[in-house]
């Protein structure tokens, strides 16, 4: 007779090497702020490196990212449409990937009432819609500025009702890296024209979107006891540019395949409701663990960005 402990020591070894050898987890790449996140560079040669860059390293490594367009970037200063900001968008399109709309003047959700809100969708989808279907795309997903999704279950309501009501798919994310940070850092040290900081910047950059991502398989594990597919928030911008290869390699070291948007919300988890609301932004792992009473610190193990890149980015050092 096998004892039981032999049993259970004998499953786990199983479960392990069927999970080493077999199993991958799902990512998605998502990228906010389209056309560019422009800092002391704004030229257009900075701006089209910007959107090829991104493009070249999601057709090298099979991403089927999407873009969320903020559409008053897409003017001149004397209101007309800026040409150059709509081929940008066409690139992007021509490769096939996504476009979804982040508003036109990214205001703060928790700081607008929610008919002005829904203006600024509206207004956000006067280019990216008809554009779109040129490229016989449906414009569908939404992407919330600042992941502000109201701060009161009424509020939270009345956007998910405008939202349904003009045939719109919330885009959530699960993983925040703080790319915005390491880019703010990045342009200072390209500012000084000192290569070795930008490269000890970029390579800092991956490793703590490494250490994001473990957290948050750590934190979905403890609501979901699984990892689901999980959605990365990202911005259109150099840092990215340059370090888009190293954080696809990464991601694929530890196992993980690209997936679309379309296919992440697939997974049952991003069915779970939000009852807990703050005037805060959050992922929505965070979201779902407070509104589950998950019990414990969530952001126990959450990692912190270096102090020298807080310091170059002009943050304080207690930002979270």
């Amino acid at each position: 007779m096998i004892k039981p402990r032999i049993l259970a020591v004998s499953f786990l070894l199983i479960l392990f090497t069927l999970t080493s050898n077999g199993a991958k987890s799902s990512i998605c790449f998502t990228f906010d702020d389209l056309p560019v996140d422009t800092h002391s560079d704004k030229s257009v040669s900075f701006q089209r490196s910007v959107i090829t860059g991104l493009v070249h390293t999601c057709k090298q490594y099979h991403i089927p990212a999407i873009g969320f367009v903020n559409e008053g970037k897409m003017y001149r200063k004397d209101k007309r449409m800026d040409s150059v900001q709509v081929a940008l968008l066409q690139s992007w399109l021509k490769a096939k990937l996504e476009l979804g709309n982040h508003t036109f003047s990214h205001p703060d959700y928790n700081k607008t009432s929610c008919v002005n809100f829904g203006e600024d969708i509206l207004n956000g989808e006067k280019i990216t819609r008809p554009l779109m279907k040129k490229h016989h795309k449906k414009l569908q997903y939404f992407r919330h500025p600042f992941l502000s999704i109201g701060d009161s279950q009424a509020k939270y309501d009345s956007l998910e009702q405008f939202l349904a009501a003009h045939k719109y798919i919330v885009a959530p994310i699960t993983i925040e890296n703080d790319d915005w940070i390491f880019d703010d850092a990045y342009d200072s040290a390209f500012v000084k024209k000192d290569s070795v900081l930008m490269r000890q910047i970029g390579q800092s950059y991956i490793e703590f979107t490494e250490k994001q991502i473990k957290y948050n398989e750590m934190l979905s594990v403890k609501v979901f006891r699984r990892n689901i597919c999980q959605i990365l928030l990202l911005h259109s911008n150099a840092i990215n540019r340059d370090y888009l290869p190293q954080l696809a390699q990464m991601c694929k070291r530890n196992n993980y395949k690209f997936v679309s948007i379309e296919k992440s919300l697939r997974d049952k988890a991003y069915l779970s409701k939000i009852t807990n609301f703050g005037d805060w932004g959050a992922s929505w792992l965070i979201r779902w663990a407070m509104s589950m009473d998950i019990k414990g610190n969530l952001y126990a193990g959450l990692p912190v960005a270096p102090v020298f890149v807080l310091k170059l980015a002009g943050m304080p050092l207690d930002y979270r």
